[in-house]
C-alpha cells in the first residue's frame, strides 16, 4: 500500500483546533493522503476543518463523522460548500446517525428512524451542493423556496456513511460514495465489502480505522491505553460497537466489560479486552508486523491509522514510528 492512500485520524476526546492543525501539517509532510476529523462532543468539525485546510496544501480533509440530527441538511451543505471554496477537491463528508445518547442527551433532538433520515440527508445535501431549489417533505422537514446563494463546488465532494451494521453498509452501497468503519474486526472486512457491494469496477471506497501503537519503549503502555479506549467504546458509545463485536465472536468479552463497568471496576473492564480482540482491532508489534498487516488490510479497504487511547499527537516517539511505517510501506511497494 502506497503511503498516499493512507489516512490518519485521532481521538476526539480532549482534541483542540491547534492540535488538529499541527496533526494535519505533520500528516501531510509524511505523505498521508487524507485526514479524518471526528466529531462527537468535543471540537466541532467545520471550524476544525477550516483551520486544517488553511495550514495545509494537498491533504484531503474528511468529516468522520457529522451526524444527521444536530444540524439541518441545508446547514451541513452550506458548511461543505464553504470548505470546498477554501480547499477545492480536498473535502469529503462522512455522514451518519451517531447514537441515541449523544443525539438526545447532548443535542436535545429525537433519535428516530436513523436510516431513513440519513438517506434523506444525502439526497438533500447533494441537491443543495448542485445548486438545486429545495423542495422536500419528510423527516428533515417541509423545505421549499430556497437554494444555495453562494458558489457551488465545481467538483461534488464524496459522501461516506459511518457504518457498522449490514443495513447501514447496504445503504452506503445504494446512495453514498463509500463507508467509513471504526472498531471493525479485520476478519469481518470481507462481509463489509459484500454488504457495500464493493467490486473491482466500483468507484465506492471502504475506509477502515485501525489504531496503531507507538512502538519502542512505550509500546506496552500504548497497548494498555488502547485497551482502555476499546473498553470505553464498548461500554459508553451506544450499542453499535457491542453488537458488532458480539457478531465477531466476542460475546463473553463484551459482557465482562459491561459487567465490570456497571460495578465501577474500571481496571477490570480494561483487562477484559483480550489479546485476540487486540489482534483483530489494533496495529501493534514490530515494524515488520505492522507494515505486513497494513498491506494485507489494503487489499480489503483503505486503511486509516488511528491515534487513540491517550496518545499525544505531538509525541516524538509516535511520529518516529509513523515515519518508519511510511518509509517501510514505500519500500515494500516500490
Amino acid at each position: 500500500m502506497l503511503p498516499n492512500r493512507l489516512g490518519l485520524t485521532f481521538d476526539w476526546r480532549n482534541a483542540s483546533v491547534r492540535r488538529i492543525g499541527e496533526l494535519a501539517r505533520a500528516a501531510e509532510a509524511l505523505g498521508f493522503g487524507h485526514l479524518w476529523i471526528p466529531e462527537a462532543w468535543s471540537t466541532e468539525f467545520f471550524s476544525s476543518a477550516s483551520h486544517a485546510v488553511s495550514v495545509t496544501k494537498s491533504i484531503t480533509v474528511n468529516a468522520g463523522i457529522v451526524n444527521v440530527y444536530s444540524r439541518s441538511a441545508a446547514l451541513i451543505a452550506m458548511g461543505v460548500a464553504t470548505l470546498c471554496e477554501l480547499a477545492p477537491g480536498r473535502i469529503g463528508l462522512g455522514l451518519g446517525a451517531s447514537g441515541k445518547g449523544v443525539v438526545e442527551r447532548w443535542h436535545g433532538a429525537k433519535f428516530d428512524r436513523p436510516l431513513e433520515r440519513t438517506k434523506e440527508y444525502v439526497k438533500l445535501i447533494r441537491s443543495v451542493l448542485n445548486g438545486g431549489m429545495l423542495e422536500h417533505s419528510g423527516l428533515a422537514g417541509e423545505l421549499h423556496g430556497f437554494r444555495l446563494f453562494a458558489a457551488t463546488p465545481k467538483q461534488m465532494p464524496p459522501i461516506y456513511l459511518g457504518a457498522l451494521g449490514r443495513r447501514n453498509l447496504e445503504l452506503a452501497g445504494e446512495i453514498a460514495d463509500g463507508a467509513i468503519l471504526t472498531l471493525y474486526p479485520r476478519s469481518k472486512l470481507r462481509a463489509a465489502r459484500d454488504a457495500l457491494q464493493l467490486k473491482a469496477s466500483s468507484s465506492r471506497k471502504l475506509y477502515a480505522v485501525y489504531p496503531i501503537t507507538t512502538g519502542g519503549r512505550s509500546d506496552a503502555r500504548s497497548v494498555n491505553e488502547l485497551k482502555r479506549w476499546i473498553s470505553f467504546y464498548v461500554a459508553s458509545m451506544g450499542s453499535y460497537y457491542r453488537r458488532l463485536l458480539v457478531s465477531a465472536g466476542y460475546e463473553k468479552e463484551v459482557q465482562r466489560i459491561l459487567d465490570y463497568k456497571s460495578r465501577n471496576m474500571r481496571e477490570e473492564s480494561v483487562n477484559a479486552v483480550t489479546e485476540d480482540m487486540l489482534d483483530e482491532l489494533v496495529l501493534r508489534g514490530s515494524l515488520e508486523n505492522v507494515v505486513e498487516r497494513i498491506n494485507s488490510l489494503s487489499k480489503e479497504c483503505e486503511v486509516v491509522l488511528g491515534l487513540f487511547g491517550g496518545i499525544d499527537p505531538s509525541d516524538a516517539e509516535l511520529w518516529a514510528r509513523l515515519h518508519e511505517v511510511v518509509r517501510a510501506l514505500e519500500t515494500s511497494n516500490s
